[in-house]
């Protein structure tokens, strides 16, 4: 999925985040999500895919953060 970010590396490392949501590997998922994050810290996706992330982990708290961060973003 093609994403707004100049940064290559961020997003290879957000689609290999999306692909561990679709196999439910919750903590892959997270840490692609947070190395897209350091590579382009204003991809909203790559927050509201730590939200999708830590929600399915049940991790309400932080999945709410990330939330937020997106909608700032």
């Amino acid at each position: 999925q093609k994403v707004t970010t100049r940064s290559r590396e961020a997003q290879r490392y957000y689609d290999q985040g999306l692909a561990y949501l679709a196999s439910y590997v919750w903590v892959e998922a997270a840490r692609s999500f947070h190395e897209a994050l350091r590579r382009d810290p204003d991809l909203a996706m790559a927050e509201l895919g730590l939200a999708r992330a830590y929600e399915n982990a049940e991790a309400l708290d932080e999945a709410a953060a990330h939330l937020a961060r997106a909608e700032e973003l």
